[in-house]
């Protein structure tokens, strides 16, 4: 039986956190756009998305680390409670995958550049030098966590959501 619960919402993440967590989801947001486009157009155009997919992936595995640094470094707010062991542990679990699948992609982009010789076509302005993603084995995979990194985060805002519908906690206020 769940039993009914309120959370200290005045316990806030620490700047660091805050400024990281937002500034990755704008990049997020931007990197699975430009992903979404990049088939779509021709060689320049194509090029210009890859090098700004590339630049905005970098900069997700760098907050990723710096976030991750202060998430040791700093104290947390303890995780929210819903009243239900469950479904209390399934949000700590959310939490800590976001950081798993983040360094995960991130590698994975990192080798996807250069099996997939983004490098050499990036800086020779030359499409033509890029692998075909078909030749890349683990871009699919890249795909996949990618999926999964959307999950999650469809998954996060509906707990924001039900916190604020059903036990009328703004959770946002704790990073914000």
């Amino acid at each position: 039986m769940k039993k009914k619960f309120k959370n200290d919402l005045n316990q806030k993440f620490s700047r660091g956190t805050i400024w990281t967590h937002w500034l990755t989801v704008l990049l997020i947001l931007v990197l699975i756009l430009s992903s979404l486009k990049i088939a779509g157009f021709e060689s320049m155009e194509r090029m210009t998305i890859i090098t700004i997919h590339l630049l905005l992936g970098s900069s997700v595995f760098f907050f990723t680390i710096v976030r991750s640094i202060l998430l040791f470094k700093n104290k947390q707010p303890e995780h929210l409670k819903t009243g239900s062991r469950f479904i209390d542990k399934l949000v700590v679990w959310n939490h800590y995958s976001f950081y798993l699948l983040l360094f995960t992609i991130s590698i994975m982009g990192i080798v996807v550049m250069f099996t997939g010789n983004y490098i050499e076509g990036i800086s020779s302005g030359n499409i033509e030098n890029i692998v075909s993603p078909k030749e890349i084995a683990l871009l699919k995979y890249h795909v996949l966590i990618t999926l999964l990194v959307v999950f999650l985060v469809v998954i996060h805002v509906i707990g924001v959501i039900k916190h604020y519908v059903f036990t009328k906690e703004n959770t946002l206020k704790r990073i914000l």
